[in-house]
């Protein structure tokens, strides 16, 4: 399951009226600022990006999903696609999508990236990027949703193309930031992905001093080439525009004289201010990140496969389809650096595969391990969910079917009823033999968590034909859950698990 952990999400919010009970509400953590505001996160979102789009040249229109949860709220969005290519943005609520506060280009047959703060309406639920040549090489993004953020304004950028990992450091330039009003407060996000095609393998991801890691794709996931697709994001709240350096430091890029990849890396500062909904105070998903495995040559599988993972929450899952023999998936154990204990479930109808840790504490930089028997990498595709305010005893129910795959949809894939009559949130993942996969048709509410390309096929890195969404209840009426199918479909297998 997965060249992972780029760095994932979507989120929505659920009308406390109908929050679960609650165990543990634990704000997303930054360094208090020196007045009385203090931004949060209220979601993320991020794929797992594969070093070529192997489909060719017909990938044009890119289009992540994501909803923002409440008016006034801030989103930072973050994305890296083949140079000489000029994108236009746009959203499913027709946002003025103001220009990119700055564009990090590593040239030609290389790669670009850019950052855009958009204060998007609420229920916005694609962001859609359009390249005006061809497809081709690595695309990756990232989107975060802030809250307390006064203005879609930069208060300061610093964004470096092709800076060189140095003794497995990536050192951008010191960025100070123009802001220092009454609040006193800047966050400071930095999006730190490969410029050009990988070299060298990091075996994890730390973050500056003061700064808190956001997911990140590391070389525990091989492709064919040996080579790990390296993408991390990191932020801080400061008290004053102090300045400051997101370095980032990456064990293993080191493969050339101790010098590694060349990485783009964008800094911005938002200036902190008291814009935007209040943190969600039932069970709320924090974090969505896909994780992916495109493995070119099947590489051989390690005893042992170790990723980082950022938990804010108390429950952490993992969700993947076709993950039994040939794949890592079939690790009979999943372990944790903080202990927190990983319960393995298996649909008997799919065969997708569930792991769940609950009543857990949060951990900013844990390592989780899966543990294998040995075999190949496998292509396939899952998706980590952070999850915050689940209660103790938070997993309920799993079902599964395997539909007939329509061309353009499948419904009742499956027909689900959560174990619980109180609130929680539902997990949702289809696995298409020959994909792609489409978008959420129903239920209303449900958000899918994979990016769409326009045209696809089980190649494509995009959850390789397969699906994932999530869907907020607040009883256990029936869901029929019904997906689109992009292509011939030959077989599904969905499987739905709730947790409160």
């Amino acid at each position: 399951m997965i060249a992972f952990l780029a760095s994932i999400l979507l989120i929505l919010f659920i009308d406390s009226a109908s929050a679960a009970t609650v165990t543990q509400n634990i704000p997303i953590t930054i360094t208090a600022t020196s007045g009385s505001i203090t931004p949060q996160i209220i979601q993320h979102e991020a794929t797992s990006p594969t070093p070529i789009d192997v489909g060719g040249p017909n990938e044009k229109t890119w289009q992540p999903y994501f909803a923002p949860t409440g008016a006034g709220d801030t989103v930072v969005f973050g994305f890296t696609g083949p140079s000489g290519q000029t994108p236009a943005v746009t959203d499913s609520s027709g946002d003025t999508i103001p220009a990119a506060v700055c564009t990090a280009d590593a040239g030609a047959g290389n790669y670009v990236s850019y950052i855009y703060i958009i204060q998007p309406t609420a229920g916005t639920n694609w962001f859609k990027v359009v390249w005006s040549g061809v497809g081709g090489l690595l695309f990756d993004f990232v989107v975060t949703e802030f809250n307390n953020i006064s203005s879609a304004s930069a208060q300061g950028y610093n964004c470096q193309a092709a800076v060189t990992a140095l003794a497995t450091v990536v050192t951008p330039n010191s960025l100070t930031p123009a802001n220092n009003d009454a609040t006193g407060g800047n966050v400071i996000y930095n999006y730190t992905v490969l410029g050009a095609a990988a070299r060298c393998n990091a075996s994890d991801y730390t973050p500056a001093a003061g700064f808190t890691r956001l997911g990140g794709n590391t070389a525990s996931w091989l492709n064919g080439d040996g080579f790990g697709v390296q993408t991390v994001t990191q932020y801080e709240l400061q008290a004053t525009h102090a300045a400051v350096v997101p370095l980032m430091a990456m064990p293993g890029e080191n493969c050339s004289g101790g010098n590694g990849d060349p990485f783009n890396t964008l800094t911005i500062a938002l200036k902190v201010g008291s814009a935007g909904i209040a943190y969600p105070t039932g069970i709320h998903v924090v974090q969505a990140v896909q994780m992916t495995t495109n493995t070119f040559g099947s590489p051989s599988l390690p005893a042992t496969v170790n990723t980082p993972i950022t938990a804010f929450g108390n429950l952490r899952v993992f969700m993947c389809e076709s993950c039994g023999v040939g794949s890592f998936m079939s690790a009979d154990t999943v372990t944790s650096s903080d202990g927190c204990n990983f319960t393995k479930v298996v649909d008997s109808t799919t065969g997708n595969y569930i792991w769940y840790a609950q009543g857990c504490s949060p951990c900013i930089n844990c390592t989780v391990s899966f543990h294998t028997s040995g075999g190949t990498f496998f292509n396939t595709a899952g998706q980590y969910y952070d999850i915050i305010n689940a209660s103790s005893s938070s997993y309920q129910n799993e079902n599964g079917v395997v539909p007939i795959c329509a061309p353009s949809s499948v419904a009742h894939a499956p027909d689900f009823t959560p174990g619980n009559n109180s609130a929680g949130v539902a997990l949702a993942m289809l696995g298409i033999g020959n994909g792609p996969g489409g978008p959420i048709l129903a239920l209303s509410g449900a958000v899918s968590t994979c990016p769409l390309l326009n045209v696809v096929d089980d190649g494509e890195f995009t959850c390789f034909g397969d699906w994932h969404g999530y869907y907020y209840y607040s009883s256990n009426a029936s869901q029929n859950w019904t997906w689109g199918i992009l292509g011939p479909g030959s077989s599904c297998a969905g499987t739905v698990a709730a947790f409160k």
